[in-house]
């Protein structure tokens, strides 16, 4: 989806160049049936050798580039080191990218080809019962991806397409081509830049529970999900200048079709719930519950799924089940599938083991 909105805003910005053909084909005496089929043939050629052209790229870089996976998404999903394309991937790819070619080439002229011949400054002067109609309906499937955004945003994928649809219903002027194509690929670079904010921020929240994190070696444990193996920690605790040693606990739990990631906050934690990440509750009221115990944080996401909201209870199908009540509701913390937080005790409880993945470590000032 995001290489198909890559590939028509790049095609927008040629429409002035096949606008001018379009103009002098018709003063030749082509009908708009040839028309159609000379721009056809030129979407299909450019779409064809640009989609295969960035296959052997992709195919280069997954290559040199991207030979291991993540160690992380090694843990949540099941993926391994075996490198697989599938004849599936292909054909939407190169489908996508000559659909693209095709839409962007054809459909903001449409008018050009079919209405009467007339100059560009008749155009300018005479307004269009046509354009009107298509403002309205490219400003109607805007209002359409705005309540989705606000109603339901794990339907976000409906919510692109009614925001597709609005932008090839607002290319009906001349001009509006290269505007559009310069907003779809701001809002692509926007949408980036949001999130790689987000995440930066969660990091840093995460990461001020402690003045020093102690992490398993590689990239495996990222998102501190991994844990130690058998650790003797009396070498950490009498290391000059470490003040304290507390355990996170923390790993991925399989919540029907999702694998969760819970996190135990420690007793010492200064932010055990990231502030940025609170939705709905009380952020003190929560922090105080879960550490008095027999509370949970939960993404937003599994109480929607599960109906859950502030206050009720439900069982967490952890190792040893345990029952809990929603202190708040949170972000998935950078992870799709969901997030829970316990208080460390409960944690321990729940899985009946010590599941440590990291170690928070606070340091003497002398």
């Amino acid at each position: 989806l995001v290489g198909f909105l890559f590939a028509f805003n790049a095609i927008l910005l040629t429409v002035p160049q096949r606008r001018n053909l379009v103009e002098d084909l018709r003063l030749d005496g082509y009908s708009a049936e040839m028309i159609v089929r000379i721009l056809l043939f030129d979407a299909l050629a450019l779409g064809v050798l640009a989609s295969l052209t960035g296959l052997a790229l992709g195919e280069l870089l997954s290559l040199g580039l991207f030979s291991a996976n993540p160690g992380y998404l090694s843990l949540g999903f099941p993926v391994g080191s075996q490198r697989i394309v599938t004849w599936q991937s292909v054909a939407i790819a190169l489908g996508g990218g000559v659909l693209a070619a095709v839409v962007g080439v054809l459909a903001p002229l449409r008018s050009d080809i079919y209405s009467p011949l007339s100059s560009a400054l008749a155009r300018l002067e005479r307004p269009r019962a046509g354009i009107v109609g298509a403002l309205v309906a490219g400003l109607a499937c805007l209002a359409g991806t705005t309540a989705i955004l606000f109603a339901d945003p794990r339907a976000a994928i409906v919510g692109i397409v009614c925001l597709i649809a609005s932008l090839l219903l607002a290319v009906v002027h001349n001009y509006l081509s290269a505007i559009v194509s310069l907003f779809g690929s701001v809002a692509i670079q926007g949408a980036h830049s949001n999130l790689q904010k987000g995440l930066d921020r969660l990091v840093r929240e995460l990461n001020m529970n402690a003045q020093l994190w102690v992490l398993p070696p590689g990239e495996g444990n990222l998102l501190a999900t991994a844990p130690f193996p058998a650790l003797d920690l009396s070498a950490l605790r009498s290391t000059p200048g470490v003040s304290a040693v507390e355990p996170l606990l923390g790993g991925l739990l399989d919540y029907q079709d999702r694998r969760v990631w819970v996190l135990g906050a420690p007793p010492g934690a200064t932010e055990p719930i990231p502030s940025s990440q609170l939705i709905s509750g009380d952020l003190a009221t929560a922090v105080a519950r879960v550490r008095a115990g027999g509370w949970a944080v939960v993404s937003q996401a599994l109480a929607q799924e599960h109906h859950l909201h502030i206050g009720q209870s439900f069982v967490l199908p952890s190792p040893r089940p345990v029952r809990f009540r929603v202190a708040a509701l949170i972000t998935n913390l950078g992870w799709p599938p969901g997030a829970i937080i316990l208080g460390s005790t409960d944690f321990a409880r729940a899985w009946g083991c010590i599941s440590v993945p990291a170690f928070p470590i606070t340091l003497s000032l002398c």
